[in-house]
């Protein structure tokens, strides 16, 4: 086996020798030929970027000079439109605090109205309150005065009355007049 190894590898080398030996030319033959085009290429590239270079620098400066031109032009725009949303602004803002106050304003005389309302109808509650049990008590005493077989006097008797034979119907279980407080008006809170 060993010498068939070696002779293998023998014979490989020398096919190896013999490729490089044939391939050399061509990749000689091809990298002379290509040089002038390599050279050709780049002195084309180095023209091109030469004869660019002054209109890149024009461009350049024309979109500087038009940047700076339009920053001109916008600044006193800018600042109109600033002016004249500061004076619309204020304006507006002193309407608005205005309003607010005059809002608060009539909120509180409201308020205060509302209290002194409240106060006036629980008062006007009290007196009607005080006024139904006054009339409370009188229509109770007169009809007590008007029950049949009731004197006028303490030695006369069921003839000697003028109201005793009237036997008027007895007011006090009309519920009109029983409990009559309970008819009033509820207190407002204030």
């Amino acid at each position: 086996m060993g010498g068939m190894l070696n002779n293998a590898s023998d014979a490989m080398s020398n096919a190896t020798v013999k490729l490089a030996n044939m391939t050399a030319p061509i990749v000689a033959n091809v990298s002379n030929a290509m040089a002038p085009l390599v050279s050709g290429a780049s002195n084309m590239f180095n023209n091109v970027s030469s004869a660019m270079a002054p209109a890149l620098g024009n461009a350049s400066a024309m979109l500087g000079n038009a940047t700076s031109a339009m920053g001109s032009a916008m600044a006193p725009i800018m600042g109109n439109a600033s002016a004249m949303m500061g004076n619309a602004t204020a304006p507006m803002m002193n309407a608005m605090a205005g309003a607010v106050g005059n809002a608060t304003a009539v909120m509180s005389n409201s308020t205060a109205m509302g209290s002194v309302l409240g106060s006036a109808v629980n008062q006007a509650n009290s007196t009607l309150t005080g006024l139904g049990n006054t009339l409370n008590s009188a229509m109770n005493s007169a009809v007590n005065m008007t029950k049949p077989g009731m004197s006028n006097s303490s030695t006369a008797g069921a003839a000697a009355s003028p109201v005793a034979p009237l036997g008027l119907y007895p007011f006090s279980q009309m519920a009109i007049f029983q409990n009559f407080s309970s008819q009033a008006i509820a207190p407002i809170p204030t």
